[in-house]
């Protein structure tokens, strides 16, 4: 019996990695379909801000991408992207397509456009990936509010199956999509790596390792992060930063803040890594901290907690209650004091103390992620 046959389109998609989490979510969602889907995705042909394509890679044409299993059409820049699409989507015949997602036009709203003109007829489904949060809709929040109220006007989005990763991306859903959108909520899938777990590492009282592994630019919130360790005046504290810098004057404003710091604080940049094929090894850090203004998942959270990796993080991402798991502190910005006093705690925490949050911050990703559950409901929402 044939497989049904999934289209994703995304913006980026690997060997891109600089978009961060939505390609991970689809790279996840790829690793866990391909038995029972032929998973094909239509992309770009470049990583996020690059100017220059990606090498080595044949485009325009249908090539297997061996990490996630699926089959890639990486698409060159111009307007002969509307013949490529629609010789793609014609030959392929989908059953069901998946758009990440709403305000690119390639990746976003020519797919609709096709089914509207009825190119494509099959099942469409659209998940936001987040990009209708409240601080994510403050970035060019004009011309993004200008859109949602035309969508709205003409029934944009008519006969469209919404993914929403939680119960707030569903209000936000319902709050911006006219009439009543079908929506199903399942979270994201969190990727798995093989890390190398350093048991050798030990934490000693008054030091602290700190990790932030995100991209650099205002919403993610480094900046908050470094003022606040500015005003730590004990202990030892080092921070290794990894993440593409993609805002000069943020990433200006930050070196600024570390140029400063306090002797006891050591700030490391290594740069944007590829945490598809060369993942950060959270086990050697003893906290992952993350002050973020919106996350509609975090994977580089989810893959520290699961590397057993307590995280120090904002209240803005759905993985809350960490405290009284004993898997890290989950903290309203607005609590500047809070953040303070929490850091300070872990800076003081003994080896043994550290060691139970160790445990509570894997066996906290365990619970939550039910793999297997979620599993089942994503092959329920795909299916045709």
């Amino acid at each position: 019996m044939n497989k049904p046959k999934i289209i994703f389109f995304i913006d980026w998609f690997l060997p891109a990695f600089k978009a961060g989490g939505p390609i991970t979510s689809v790279l996840a969602l790829s690793k866990i379909l391909t038995n029972h889907f032929n998973v094909v995705i239509i992309t770009g042909d470049r990583d996020l801000n690059d100017k220059a394509p990606f090498a080595h890679i044949l485009f325009n044409q249908k090539v297997k991408e061996e990490i996630s299993g699926a089959e890639v059409y990486y698409l060159k820049r111009g307007f002969h992207r509307i013949r490529t699409v629609i010789r793609i989507v014609q030959s392929e015949k989908p059953d069901v397509v998946y758009i990440n997602g709403i305000f690119s036009f390639w990746f976003s709203l020519f797919p609709l456009l096709l089914m509207k003109m009825r190119i494509l007829s099959c099942k469409v489904i659209i998940c936001p990936r987040g990009m209708i949060g409240d601080n994510t809709l403050q970035i060019k929040r004009y011309k993004k509010q200008l859109f949602l109220s035309i969508t709205r006007l003409i029934g944009w989005y008519h006969k469209i199956v919404w993914h929403a990763t939680s119960e707030t991306e569903k209000s936000r859903i319902k709050q911006h999509v006219s009439g009543e959108p079908e929506i199903v909520v399942i979270p994201n899938i969190p990727i798995s790596f093989n890390y190398v777990n350093e048991n050798n590492h030990s934490k000693k009282a008054g030091e602290l390792s700190l990790v932030y592994c995100s991209r650099i630019l205002p919403i993610k919130n480094l900046l908050f992060l470094l003022q606040l360790l500015s005003e730590i005046k004990d202990g030892n504290i080092t921070l290794d930063i990894y993440g593409p810098i993609e805002e000069e004057d943020y990433w200006g404003k930050c070196r600024n803040i570390i140029r400063v710091l306090p002797a006891n604080v050591k700030v490391n940049y290594l740069g944007a890594v590829n945490a598809h094929t060369y993942p950060v090894n959270y086990s050697r850090y003893d906290f992952m901290v993350l002050p973020t203004l919106h996350e509609n998942f975090g994977h580089s959270i989810s893959e520290a907690l699961s590397a057993g990796c307590p995280v120090i993080i904002s209240d803005n991402t759905p993985w809350r209650g960490l405290s009284a798991a004993n898997a890290g502190f989950d903290i309203p910005l607005s609590l500047r004091k809070n953040w303070i006093s929490s850091v300070t705690h872990c800076l003081h925490m003994t080896h043994d103390e550290h060691q139970k949050w160790k445990e509570g911050a894997k066996l906290f990703f365990d619970n939550k992620s039910d793999l297997k559950n979620n599993k089942e409901k994503y092959l329920q929402l795909l299916t045709p």
